[in-house]
């Protein structure tokens, strides 16, 4: 039977990003820099393998005179299904990422997306039995809201419409600033969370602008920072639906009514 979930046809989504780094060999006599030694035979074998899933489409964006060990967890190729489309596959020493924009699909379209870039890094990387420790995992929610969304005044929205209030010490907001409505505060909160286990749950929220208007932008993400040397696809792709359950209540947690109601809810059954 289909489930039914919520989409937004006015959806603020900037960008969903997954990420998965790998231990890698840190250079010594250089400091910050490191070098994955199965690079080359890994990025050779994922580009046939990711390729099998329609993703044939590679282009380097690196200039082949900057030394890889300059590059750590740095993005040396983008795969896509044709050129300049989404979504797309990123890799570099230590990196591999799904990325996806709008139009959003919904959350399962996007983990099938994940499980081909977990199941072609497995494939492609040299005996990743022994040498393909994962370090780290993450998964990350972009948004932008704008007049679309009801922002007006920058401070007004993040409280009544995002349920986060930053505040300044009185005194100084009293003797020194002229209006302290257009105040605009950087916000980042990081919180252990009890699940997934042994992971971080951080809320970004910042002023900007999106497509030159005025905008709040929050990030919503979930990282795990620890040795997963007994990792696979599947269990990597467990913790994804995890973190997703999370950060789908984090955002339905936030969003006011009002701002649910701008952002046009409808329904989409998924099987």
């Amino acid at each position: 039977m289909p489930n039914s979930h919520i989409l937004y046809e006015n959806a603020p989504l900037i960008e969903v990003l997954a990420e998965i780094k790998w231990h890698i060999m840190p250079l010594e006599s250089m400091p910050g820099m490191a070098i994955d030694p199965h690079f080359s035979a890994f990025s050779d074998d994922f580009k046939k393998e990711i390729g099998n899933c329609g993703f044939s489409s590679a282009e380097k964006i690196v200039p082949e005179r900057i030394p890889l060990e300059f590059m750590p967890f740095k993005v040396i190729f983008q795969f896509r299904e044709k050129p300049k489309k989404w979504p797309l596959f990123q890799i570099g020493p230590g990196l591999l990422t799904a990325n996806t924009i709008p139009p959003y699909e919904g959350w399962e379209c996007f983990k099938n997306l994940i499980y081909k870039g977990l199941f072609s890094l497995y494939k492609a990387y040299p005996y990743p039995e022994r040498y393909l420790r994962i370090s780290s995992i993450e998964l990350r929610y972009i948004d932008g809201f704008t007049r679309d969304h009801g922002y007006e005044k920058y401070r007004h929205f993040v409280k009544e419409n995002l349920g986060i209030e930053g505040t300044i010490p009185k005194r100084i907001v009293e003797n020194y600033v002229s209006f302290p409505e257009d105040i605009l505060i950087s916000q980042e909160i990081m919180m252990d969370l009890n699940t997934p286990e042994l992971s971080n749950g951080f809320i970004k929220i910042s002023p900007g602008k999106k497509e030159n208007n005025e905008a709040v932008f929050s990030e919503l993400i979930i990282r795990k920072e620890t040795k997963l040397e007994q990792s696979n696809p599947d269990s990597l792709l467990a913790w994804f639906d995890q973190a997703h359950t999370v950060l789908r209540d984090w955002f339905e947690i936030m969003t006011s009514d009002q701002l649910k109601k701008n952002m046009k809810p409808f329904m989409r059954n998924v099987r």
